[in-house]
């Protein structure tokens, strides 16, 4: 077991002992400062995810989002990377080979990873300087890898959310991981100035 698994595994367990009073106080407050965010407010196509296993949840932003008649995307696992989908009001999900609930897929629901403004990603440990710790799957660093192809542009947005005690000092990452924008957690915002 490397390092990165190593500090995964610890990650998880802390994060399997919080209460849903835990989870439910901490998504609160990231959802005020994430709605009061730019660049959420100037955003029309949104990606976001459903919280497993003791994850910030954004489903009031997601219903936020809805009601400033934003479009809100899921991700869809296929083939290791993740395809959005377009998700409204009561559509029915359907749980993947993970257990994660996922939109249907149909050609016009899809959106192309690049044209979404805002994208939410959920993680296991960040850092200061927008690196993230992920599951170790690589969806996410294979879905926006055309971020990493010399200037990056504006958009999408990546925003991490995050409990303030999964800030780390420093863990070893690969040449392929794609940094977040900015992460906010309960207590602060933190924008990736390397950009």
């Amino acid at each position: 077991m490397d390092a990165r698994q190593i500090l995964r595994k610890k990650l998880c367990a802390y994060r399997a002992k919080l209460t849903l009073h835990d989870q439910t106080i901490a998504s609160q407050k990231i959802t005020q400062q994430l709605i009061q965010n730019p660049h959420f407010q100037k955003s029309q196509y949104i990606a976001a995810y459903i919280a497993i296993n003791q994850e910030i949840d954004p489903e009031i932003i997601i219903k936020t989002a809805w009601q400033c008649h934003k479009d809100c995307y899921l991700p869809v696992l296929q083939e290791k990377k993740l395809i959005f989908s377009v998700y409204k009001k009561n559509m029915p999900l359907i749980k993947n080979q993970f257990n994660i609930p996922e939109p249907p897929l149909s050609s016009e629901s899809i959106i192309e990873p690049c044209h979404l403004d805002v994208v939410l990603v959920p993680l296991l440990g960040f850092t200061n300087n927008g690196e993230r710790l992920g599951m170790g799957g690589g969806f996410y660093d294979r879905s926006f890898s055309f971020l990493l192809n010399g200037v990056r542009p504006a958009k999408p947005y990546l925003i991490g959310l995050a409990y303030e005690w999964q800030k780390l000092k420093s863990f070893e990452s690969s040449a392929w991981d794609v940094p977040l924008n900015a992460i906010i957690t309960e207590e602060n915002f933190y924008l990736n100035t390397s950009f």
